[in-house]
């Protein structure tokens, strides 16, 4: 599987998922594994960071809440366009589509 053929799964489940963990189904994201990452999470105030996979930004807007400058990727060109959306322009977090290809590596 590519790149292009892994962006457009993933595109292709964007505005379903987007859609219902907006509207609070995902309660496995949202009652444990949020917590549990923000429980782990060091203070990140003025910090920068890069979150891959982003998916429509739910944690990438919460980490730019706590005051880090945050740079978020995804293959979904629909994702990020959902992420762009709910930016909020008093958190400093930067959506990008980007295109994942393998890399060649030295003897093989």
């Amino acid at each position: 599987m590519d790149h292009q053929e892994v962006g457009r799964y993933w595109d292709g489940n964007a505005e379903a998922w987007t859609e219902l963990v907006r509207a609070g189904y995902d309660h496995y994201r949202d009652g444990l594994n949020t917590p549990a990452f923000f429980e782990m999470l060091p203070e990140v105030d003025g910090l920068s960071g890069l979150d891959v996979g982003c998916g429509e930004g739910h944690n990438t807007r919460l980490v730019a809440e706590r005051g880090a400058r945050v740079a978020a990727i995804h293959v979904s060109e629909t994702f990020i366009r959902y992420a762009k959306e709910a930016e909020d322009a008093r958190v400093v977090a930067c959506f990008l589509h980007v295109r994942a290809r393998k890399q060649a590596t030295a003897g093989g």
